[in-house]
């Protein structure tokens, strides 16, 4: 292989590295999403039963 072909074929893994690191960053980012969606929820839930045990106190 010539030097140029070796610096291209280099490159083109180099894009492919970085793209899939770029996806993977992206899907971390969802599930970071999507967990603190259900930590908001569970402390919704947590608020409510706490003014339901309240109003029967």
């Amino acid at each position: 292989m010539s030097a140029p072909t070796d610096t291209a074929n280099l490159l083109q893994r180099l894009r492919e590295a970085e793209e899939r690191a770029a996806q993977e960053e992206e899907r971390a980012n969802q599930e970071k999403e999507r967990a603190n969606q259900e930590k908001e929820r569970a402390n919704q839930e947590k608020e409510r039963a706490n003014r339901a045990e309240t109003e029967r106190d």
